[in-house]
Protein backbone atom coordinates (compact mmCIF):
# COMPACT_ATOMS: atom_id res chain seq x y z
CA UNK A 1 0.00 0.00 0.00
CA UNK A 2 2.79 2.35 0.94
CA UNK A 3 4.45 1.69 -1.98
CA UNK A 4 1.71 2.08 -4.73
CA UNK A 5 1.20 5.85 -2.55
CA UNK A 6 4.52 6.75 -2.70
CA UNK A 7 5.49 5.49 -6.41
CA UNK A 8 7.92 2.81 -5.28
CA UNK A 9 6.06 -0.23 -6.58
CA UNK A 10 8.88 -2.39 -7.48
CA UNK A 11 11.03 -1.76 -4.42
CA UNK A 12 8.02 -2.53 -1.86
CA UNK A 13 7.67 -5.54 -3.46
CA UNK A 14 10.90 -6.73 -2.84
CA UNK A 15 10.82 -5.74 0.65
CA UNK A 16 7.63 -7.78 1.09
CA UNK A 17 9.34 -11.02 -1.06
CA UNK A 18 12.01 -10.22 1.98
CA UNK A 19 9.73 -10.84 4.96
CA UNK A 20 7.84 -13.16 3.68
CA UNK A 21 10.94 -15.41 2.97
CA UNK A 22 11.55 -14.22 6.93
CA UNK A 23 8.20 -15.17 7.66
CA UNK A 24 8.45 -18.36 5.93
CA UNK A 25 11.49 -19.20 8.37
CA UNK A 26 9.71 -18.72 11.59
CA UNK A 27 6.79 -21.02 9.49
CA UNK A 28 9.19 -23.84 9.06
CA UNK A 29 10.65 -23.11 12.80
CA UNK A 30 6.52 -23.27 14.19
CA UNK A 31 5.72 -26.39 12.47
CA UNK A 32 8.87 -28.23 13.89
CA UNK A 33 8.10 -27.32 17.27
CA UNK A 34 4.73 -28.53 17.01
CA UNK A 35 6.23 -31.79 15.48
CA UNK A 36 8.36 -32.13 18.50
CA UNK A 37 5.83 -31.41 20.43
CA UNK A 38 3.48 -34.46 18.57
CA UNK A 39 6.47 -36.86 18.66
CA UNK A 40 7.56 -36.30 22.34
CA UNK A 41 4.42 -35.36 24.73
CA UNK A 42 1.36 -35.09 22.62
CA UNK A 43 -0.70 -33.64 25.08
CA UNK A 44 -4.07 -32.19 23.58
CA UNK A 45 -5.00 -29.88 26.41
CA UNK A 46 -1.23 -28.21 26.21
CA UNK A 47 -1.31 -28.26 22.55
CA UNK A 48 -4.29 -25.88 22.82
CA UNK A 49 -3.37 -23.78 25.17
CA UNK A 50 -0.35 -23.54 23.04
CA UNK A 51 -2.48 -22.35 20.02
CA UNK A 52 -4.60 -20.13 22.48
CA UNK A 53 -1.30 -18.32 23.30
CA UNK A 54 -0.26 -17.80 19.82
CA UNK A 55 -3.46 -17.49 17.70
CA UNK A 56 -3.82 -14.17 20.90
CA UNK A 57 -0.54 -12.78 19.47
CA UNK A 58 -1.87 -12.43 16.01
CA UNK A 59 -4.97 -11.53 17.05
CA UNK A 60 -3.26 -8.41 19.03
CA UNK A 61 -0.87 -7.57 16.61
CA UNK A 62 -4.15 -6.87 13.97
CA UNK A 63 -5.65 -4.72 16.60
CA UNK A 64 -2.36 -2.91 16.92
CA UNK A 65 -2.61 -2.45 12.66
CA UNK A 66 -6.08 -1.16 12.95
CA UNK A 67 -6.16 1.11 15.76
CA UNK A 68 -2.24 1.80 15.50
CA UNK A 69 -2.10 2.06 11.79
CA UNK A 70 0.38 5.24 11.80
CA UNK A 71 2.60 4.06 14.03
CA UNK A 72 2.93 0.66 12.01
CA UNK A 73 3.30 2.94 9.20
CA UNK A 74 6.32 4.32 11.37
CA UNK A 75 7.57 0.45 11.46
CA UNK A 76 7.81 0.44 8.00
CA UNK A 77 9.13 3.56 7.03
CA UNK A 78 12.23 2.45 9.76
CA UNK A 79 12.13 -1.43 7.34
CA UNK A 80 12.32 0.25 4.73
CA UNK A 81 15.59 2.67 5.17
CA UNK A 82 17.05 -0.18 6.64
CA UNK A 83 16.98 -2.43 3.86
CA UNK A 84 17.49 0.45 1.21
CA UNK A 85 19.36 2.50 2.77
CA UNK A 86 17.24 5.04 1.42
CA UNK A 87 14.09 6.96 2.86
CA UNK A 88 11.94 6.16 -0.14
CA UNK A 89 8.31 6.75 2.14
CA UNK A 90 7.28 10.56 1.81
CA UNK A 91 3.62 10.01 2.64
CA UNK A 92 2.81 8.47 5.90
CA UNK A 93 -0.37 10.01 7.64
CA UNK A 94 -3.53 7.99 7.38
CA UNK A 95 -6.67 7.25 8.49
CA UNK A 96 -7.27 3.51 8.02
CA UNK A 97 -10.31 2.30 8.70
CA UNK A 98 -13.25 3.32 5.72
CA UNK A 99 -16.32 1.91 4.80
CA UNK A 100 -16.18 -2.31 5.65
CA UNK A 101 -17.72 -4.76 3.68
CA UNK A 102 -17.26 -8.28 4.41
CA UNK A 103 -14.79 -10.65 2.05
CA UNK A 104 -15.50 -13.89 1.95
CA UNK A 105 -12.14 -15.02 0.28
CA UNK A 106 -10.06 -12.98 2.46
CA UNK A 107 -11.99 -14.39 5.59
CA UNK A 108 -11.88 -18.52 4.36
CA UNK A 109 -7.73 -17.82 2.90
CA UNK A 110 -7.23 -16.64 6.96
CA UNK A 111 -9.18 -19.42 8.48
CA UNK A 112 -6.97 -21.59 6.13
CA UNK A 113 -3.80 -20.07 7.26
CA UNK A 114 -4.62 -20.52 11.06
CA UNK A 115 -6.35 -23.66 11.10
CA UNK A 116 -3.94 -25.02 8.61
CA UNK A 117 -1.77 -25.35 12.20
CA UNK A 118 -4.62 -26.43 14.55
CA UNK A 119 -6.67 -28.89 13.06
CA UNK A 120 -4.02 -31.37 11.46
CA UNK A 121 -2.26 -30.95 15.16
CA UNK A 122 -5.21 -32.03 16.77
CA UNK A 123 -5.75 -35.16 14.59
CA UNK A 124 -2.26 -36.40 14.91
CA UNK A 125 -3.08 -36.42 19.02
CA UNK A 126 -5.70 -37.93 18.26
CA UNK A 127 -4.79 -40.22 15.74
CA UNK A 128 -1.20 -40.23 17.00
CA UNK A 129 0.36 -43.47 15.31
CA UNK A 130 -0.48 -41.80 11.99
CA UNK A 131 0.36 -38.05 13.24
CA UNK A 132 3.20 -37.98 10.39
CA UNK A 133 0.10 -38.42 7.73
CA UNK A 134 -1.95 -36.33 9.60
CA UNK A 135 0.34 -33.42 10.33
CA UNK A 136 1.20 -33.15 6.38
CA UNK A 137 -2.62 -31.79 6.22
CA UNK A 138 -1.05 -28.37 7.59
CA UNK A 139 0.52 -27.75 3.90
CA UNK A 140 -2.99 -28.07 1.66
CA UNK A 141 -4.56 -25.88 4.33
CA UNK A 142 -1.27 -23.33 3.84
CA UNK A 143 -1.72 -23.92 0.12
CA UNK A 144 -5.12 -23.24 -0.40
CA UNK A 145 -5.17 -19.95 2.26
CA UNK A 146 -1.86 -19.09 -0.31
CA UNK A 147 -3.87 -19.90 -3.66
CA UNK A 148 -7.06 -17.58 -2.35
CA UNK A 149 -4.89 -14.70 -1.32
CA UNK A 150 -2.74 -14.86 -5.00
CA UNK A 151 -4.99 -15.10 -6.87
CA UNK A 152 -8.04 -13.04 -5.28
CA UNK A 153 -6.51 -10.89 -2.19
CA UNK A 154 -3.42 -10.07 -4.25
CA UNK A 155 -4.71 -9.61 -7.29
CA UNK A 156 -6.87 -7.00 -6.77
CA UNK A 157 -4.65 -5.27 -4.37
CA UNK A 158 -1.69 -5.06 -7.58
CA UNK A 159 -4.45 -3.47 -9.42
CA UNK A 160 -4.90 -0.72 -6.98
CA UNK A 161 -1.39 -0.62 -6.13
CA UNK A 162 -0.41 -0.17 -9.87
CA UNK A 163 -1.59 3.33 -10.30
CA UNK A 164 1.20 6.06 -11.36
CA UNK A 165 0.88 8.98 -9.42
CA UNK A 166 -2.33 7.88 -7.35
CA UNK A 167 -4.63 11.07 -6.34
CA UNK A 168 -7.07 11.39 -3.37
CA UNK A 169 -9.49 9.04 -4.31
CA UNK A 170 -6.93 6.56 -5.66
CA UNK A 171 -5.43 6.57 -2.46
CA UNK A 172 -8.31 6.19 -0.19
CA UNK A 173 -9.68 3.60 -2.10
CA UNK A 174 -6.30 1.17 -1.48
CA UNK A 175 -6.41 2.59 2.05
CA UNK A 176 -10.05 1.15 1.98
CA UNK A 177 -9.24 -2.25 0.61
CA UNK A 178 -6.61 -2.63 3.02
CA UNK A 179 -8.64 -1.70 5.76
CA UNK A 180 -11.18 -4.81 4.94
CA UNK A 181 -8.32 -7.31 4.38
CA UNK A 182 -7.39 -6.07 7.76
CA UNK A 183 -10.42 -6.10 9.59
CA UNK A 184 -11.82 -9.41 7.93
CA UNK A 185 -9.07 -10.86 9.01
CA UNK A 186 -9.40 -9.59 12.63
CA UNK A 187 -12.76 -11.42 12.25
CA UNK A 188 -10.95 -14.66 10.62
CA UNK A 189 -8.94 -14.75 14.25
CA UNK A 190 -11.27 -14.47 16.08
CA UNK A 191 -13.29 -16.86 14.92
CA UNK A 192 -10.52 -19.40 14.95
CA UNK A 193 -9.28 -18.71 18.25
CA UNK A 194 -12.93 -19.28 19.67
CA UNK A 195 -13.02 -22.53 17.84
CA UNK A 196 -10.09 -23.62 19.98
CA UNK A 197 -10.80 -21.79 23.61
CA UNK A 198 -13.98 -23.96 23.10
CA UNK A 199 -12.17 -27.00 22.14
CA UNK A 200 -10.04 -26.56 24.94
CA UNK A 201 -13.05 -25.87 27.53
CA UNK A 202 -14.81 -29.42 26.44
CA UNK A 203 -11.65 -31.55 27.26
Amino acid sequence: MLGAINNINAKSWNLSSAVLILNSFFIALALSTIAFLLDTSPNMKYLLLLFISSISLVLFGHLIMIYKFNFMIFLIKKITFFYFKIDFIKKEKFQLVAKYKFDFITFIAWVCFLIGFVFPTLLAVIYNDYRTTLFQLSFIFNSIGTLLTIVVTDKKASFLSDIENPNQKEIEAIINYLSNILINRLYATSVVLLFVFISFLLL
